[in-house]
């Protein structure tokens, strides 16, 4: 985990009187950024996107003001009143701006596309017509959640201790599950990637191990070259390096939990063996699987958190 502010979303130099940020992975291998920032009354400021693969951001506020507005693009697209706990959704990837009447003190999370289509896939995402547009509920699971996670902007440790991993996670799952009505917008088959329900599909086949891209290719209903390229959008790497990566997270954790053989450990996680093993380890961790386990062991500290 990070703890210094992520200069494309919100940054001190563009209005915010202060800015920190707290990121690390979600269980779909996406980043997720939390920033906590304050604005002085009468100010206005941008936020843009904290990931490329943001899908929407949500400012969960934390004080009342009479007056906060929200303009993109094509112009205003909220203002209002705001009061603790009120939670604001804006969808697609350009960045937009606030202003505010009052001292603003805010929680802005950048949600991943990934986490999107993963949390609560039943349920049915709301078409709507405009690219950009914000949304405004009350939420107060999310408002006791983000004051949960106050405290942890306070702290400099590095890494962050597990539970602060798991706050994150939550609020991040949680408004992914709010922000269903998104989903659709943020995941148009023909233009932005996969659709949905390809993109679980394909992702589950992946990590299973035992398929080639053609037949995922066939599973998603689509063609081996469109499904790379589709894929590639959604996921921001090509299949094989997507299954390379989950092989390779995989031997990561059955290196350190367990005295397998190197030789065995490549068969369990879906290796043709050692070498093709090793190379592949190497490619993505910069070390090779015998080095990084005896490094690891010998400084418990590096070992990364499991989910």
């Amino acid at each position: 985990m990070q703890g210094n502010a992520n200069p494309t979303a919100c940054r001190k130099d563009s209005g915010w009187s202060s800015v920190s940020a707290i990121t690390c992975q979600t269980l779909e291998h996406s980043e997720v950024t939390v920033i906590h920032a304050t604005l002085e009354a009468g100010h206005a400021t941008t936020v843009g996107p904290c990931t490329a693969e943001q899908a929407c951001t949500v400012i969960l506020h934390l004080s009342a003001i009479d007056l906060f507005e929200v303009h993109a693009r094509g112009g205003l697209l909220w203002s209002g009143r705001r009061t603790p706990g009120l939670v604001s959704v804006v969808t697609g990837p350009e960045a937009f701006s606030v202003k505010t009447s009052h001292r603003l003190e805010v929680l802005v999370l950048g949600i991943p596309r990934l986490s999107l289509l993963r949390v609560a896939p039943e349920l049915r995402a709301k078409r709507r017509e405009n690219r950009n547009e914000a949304h405004a509920a009350y939420d107060p699971v999310g408002h006791k959640l983000g004051l949960a996670l106050l405290p942890a902007f306070r702290i400099a440790a590095d890494p962050r201790p597990r539970s602060t991993i798991h706050l994150v996670r939550a609020l991040c799952y949680h408004f992914a599950s709010r922000c269903a009505w998104a989903r659709e917008k943020s995941a148009d088959a023909g233009q932005r990637g996969l659709a949905p329900w390809q993109a679980l599909t394909a992702e589950s086949l992946l990590e299973r191990g035992d398929l080639q891209v053609r037949e995922v290719a066939a599973a998603c209903e689509l063609s081996p070259r469109h499904f790379a390229r589709l894929f590639r959008i959604t996921f921001r790497c090509s299949p094989h390096t997507f299954l390379v990566e989950r092989r390779v997270d995989g031997l990561k954790k059955l290196l350190l939990s367990t005295d397998v053989s190197l030789a065995d450990a490549a068969v369990q996680v879906g290796f043709a063996d050692q070498t093709s093993m090793s190379r592949s380890f190497r490619q993505v961790v910069g070390a090779s699987p015998g080095a990084w386990r005896m490094s690891q062991r010998h400084d418990p500290a590096k070992s990364p958190a499991s989910p």
